[in-house]
């Protein structure tokens, strides 16, 4: 029982057992329960207290973070489900138990690990047991985390509207780095943390090129190239509220709040990303849009998390599709935390 867990869909891999004074290091594969597939960790954060059970409670030993810059838990790749933990000597003082000079006690530390999402709240995926023995002698010397590798990165969205702002949050960042930007239109873009924005002029499909850099890091500077789909600009012929689904007609010409009542009104292009009044260009959201109130779409200020959304009237949306007869049935997407709607938008389906 070097590296254990009680849940069958997680694979941990690690040495036979651990001593105190070296670094305890493993790779955990993480799966869906109802899948059992890998679970995507691209922008997760990861952690875990390991601790002993002490005559007096639990004793903690040491923390694995992969929001941390020490290198105690890098996820990679975030796609195939896949963690490595690295717990280092020099952040611990505890020792295993040890009786006399021969006879030595083999310890089982434990540890919940934690999935946290952007907005959301921790949540729990397994617990893992270490089996470690104590050593002897001299303690060992400073085991220096790895250097962090920086690997290709995504971006929240591909997809603007011409002359419309575009932002769009970067993927996949390493703690520490800059990320410059640049597109061979030549339109300025500017990066801030973890987030990208500029406008592109013309509809086309220009191609961005993410330049990562930090100091002492594998592979930098990285470099990473994008393309985004700029649609043609898209007048509102209405009215538009921030996260109002959009349908764009050619009569009246332009976009409008669409509607589950009717067949022509029933066809969304996607969410506006922000309130516009009719005669101005409308930018049109085609896969992610965060909005801090949803209250004028959805009647609430916070989306259900992990419920579904469809088309209702005058564009709003349900948590419960429009069946009524000659009104139309169309999802528009999930909500991953409270003020996110991930967009999957359903051709409209005539009851």
């Amino acid at each position: 029982m070097p590296v254990a867990t009680t849940d069958p869909r997680v694979t941990a891999v690690g040495p036979g057992a651990f001593l105190d004074a070296e670094a305890w290091v493993f790779t955990v594969t993480f799966n869906d329960p109802g899948t059992n597939n890998p679970i995507d960790l691209t922008g997760s954060r990861l952690f875990v207290t390991f601790a002993i059970q002490g005559p007096a409670g639990q004793i903690a030993i040491q923390t694995c973070d992969s929001a941390a810059s020490d290198g105690s838990l890098v996820i990679a790749p975030g796609t195939g489900g896949q963690a490595t933990f690295s717990a280092y000597p020099e952040a611990r003082t505890w020792k295993a138990p040890r009786l006399g000079l021969a006879l030595s006690l083999a310890a089982v530390v434990e540890g919940d690990v934690y999935r946290q999402v952007a907005g959301g709240e921790p949540v729990a995926l397994t617990s893992l047991r270490l089996l470690v023995k104590p050593t002897t002698g001299a303690p060992t010397g400073r085991y220096a985390p790895p250097s962090p590798v920086l690997s290709a990165l995504l971006l929240s969205s591909i997809s603007a509207d011409a002359g419309a702002l575009f932002s769009a949050t970067i993927i996949g960042k390493t703690a520490g780095s800059t990320i410059t930007a640049t597109s061979n239109d030549g339109m300025t873009l500017s990066v801030t943390g973890s987030t990208i924005s500029g406008r592109f002029m013309n509809a086309g499909t220009p191609t961005v090129t993410l330049t990562e850099t930090l100091a002492g890091a594998t592979g930098s500077p990285k470099q990473t190239t994008v393309q985004i789909s700029v649609a043609a600009t898209v007048i509102a012929s209405a009215a538009i509220a921030a996260g109002q689904p959009v349908v764009v007609l050619a009569v009246p010409p332009g976009a409008q709040p669409a509607s589950s009542v009717g067949l022509s009104s029933a066809y969304v292009e996607g969410l506006a990303t922000s309130a516009v009044a009719s005669g101005y260009p409308v930018s049109i959201q085609r896969e992610t849009l965060a909005l801090p109130d949803w209250t004028a779409v959805v009647g609430t200020a916070q989306l259900a998390i992990g419920r579904d959304y469809f088309l209702a009237l005058n564009g709003t949306l349900s948590l419960l599709p429009d069946v009524t007869t000659g009104h139309c049935t169309v999802k528009v997407g999930r909500a991953v935390n409270a003020t996110t709607l991930i967009l999957d938008i359903s051709p409209p389906f005539l009851n």
